[in-house]
């Protein structure tokens, strides 16, 4: 299938949704379909696809962008939807709502990649997104956990125009067996990768070095602002911050860890600290998490619950840091329970949340009729 993908995003980016949008592009390119992805021009000249770690199988046209007054945004939009119906052909897949409009508008048939529910837009914004909706060129929407096709559906878009398409991930080779990495004669050493903002819980992790002072904790991201802040916010003796790091060197960090922490809050925020996505998340970082065969520690929410349970990973209640240190220290005493649940997740991961099932679930939905 011919495929145009898009994204009005920065690239490259530490988000964990433009990781996200090289690695569909490359699962898709992977299975035989012909991708092309339009973003804006970058501002300097980086290789993308080393910088994402993906193999580089697929297009990639940079559309220039422009400065424009506050609400500019749908200029943007209107710039890419024109550059894509001029230099390509193929069914358009992609976030930018506004884009797909614009598309709509041309008689180019569009699906939205749906990853959060769609803005209540007031004036032009509001009516753009209407026209789409009504649009006989809408073929749906891809939506990420059943929370959100649930939003999906009470804001009127009918069930088959929606289809629920998790996250993903691919299984890490060097943890393909059944037994986890541990290693002798080093400290037992907790893993948190990702953002240190608000709704991430950066505090439990940093209670967990606290209260069990013999087990070292690594945390992989953050920007300098981030990790001066957590620094000062308690007794550093045994935590490690790394920084930021490209996302295709990470895999490489993972051989030091031997449990993986995600302890989300009931409200897991953006980078803007603003839109809260606790409600209908699928956070990208927990398939990470189970690719690896390494125990999982993280909290028990109902759109965590739609993809891991008891069998999978230790679920622990966000407002209680000690039933948190509980399950490390359960863990650190029992490794053949740590082994099973790890190993467990790994499993769920190879039978259901592939890139290449992933990617067969799309391919499915974007070769319905209308």
């Amino acid at each position: 299938m011919d495929i145009v993908y898009h994204r009005r995003a920065v690239f490259p980016s530490r988000s964990a949704n433009t990781i996200n949008t090289f690695r569909l592009c490359s699962a898709l390119s992977e299975e035989g379909h012909d991708v092309t992805l339009f973003i804006p021009k970058q501002s300097e000249a980086v290789d993308l696809f080393k910088f994402y770690g993906v193999k580089n199988k697929f297009s990639v046209v940079e559309v220039p962008d422009f400065k424009v007054m506050k609400g500019g945004g749908v200029l943007r939009s209107a710039r890419m939807a024109f550059q894509i119906s001029r230099k390509s052909t193929g069914v358009v897949y992609g976030r930018d709502v506004y884009t797909l409009a614009f598309l709509a508008l041309m008689k180019r048939r569009v699906f939205l990649d749906a990853h959060s529910p769609l803005m209540k837009k007031r004036g032009l914004k509001g009516v753009i997104i209407k026209n789409l909706l009504r649009s006989r060129f809408f073929g749906g929407a891809t939506v990420i956990s059943e929370a959100l096709k649930l939003i999906y559906l009470e804001d009127g878009l009918p069930a088959n125009k929606l289809t629920v398409v998790r996250n993903a991930a691919d299984p890490i080779p060097i943890f393909q067996a059944e037994g986890g990495n541990r290693a002798v004669n080093r400290p037992y050493t907790i893993g948190y990768i990702g953002h240190l903002y608000q709704g991430r819980g950066v505090e439990i992790v940093i209670s967990l070095a606290k209260n069990i002072p013999e087990v070292e904790v690594i945390i992989v991201g953050g920007t300098k602002a981030d990790i001066e802040f957590w620094r000062g916010n308690g007794d550093d003796k045994n935590i490690t911050f790394t920084g930021f790091m490209p996302p295709g060197e990470v895999r490489d960090y993972l051989k030091r860890f031997d449990l993986l922490v995600a302890p989300y809050h009931k409200q897991i925020f953006c980078s803007d600290g603003r839109n809260d996505s606790g409600g209908f998340a699928s956070p990208v970082k927990l398939f990470e998490y189970m690719a690896t065969g390494l125990p999982i520690l993280t909290s028990r929410l109902p759109v965590v619950e739609e993809f891991l349970s008891d069998e999978e990973a230790l679920l622990c209640d966000p407002d209680n840091p000690d039933e948190w240190s509980d399950a490390v220290r359960k863990c650190i005493a029992n490794p053949d329970f740590a082994r099973r649940i790890g190993f467990n997740a790994l499993e769920k991961l190879r039978n259901n949340f592939t890139w290449k099932e992933r990617v067969k679930r799309i391919i499915s939905f974007l070769s319905k009729p209308n």
